[in-house]
């Protein structure tokens, strides 16, 4: 499903007025991003996290393929 009628749909449930307002506007995914993201766009307070959580990134994208390449 790449596209789909905008507004609320049978399936959204209770919370939907409050959570889903951009969702029910949306009519489909948009295209991915031209920028490439580097280390450097990461806030500071971030690199530690970032540096830790990388190599099991990596590990999950050799298995999936070239998502996102940081």
């Amino acid at each position: 499903m790449l596209s789909w009628p905008a507004g609320p749909k049978s399936i959204d449930g209770v919370w939907a007025l409050a959570w889903y307002n951009e969702v029910h506007k949306s009519t489909g995914f948009s295209p991915p991003s031209s920028t490439k993201l580097t280390r450097n766009d990461i806030p500071h307070k971030y690199l530690s996290l970032y540096d830790e959580v990388l190599p099991y990134y990596q590990k999950l994208l050799s298995h999936f393929g070239k998502i996102l390449e940081l």
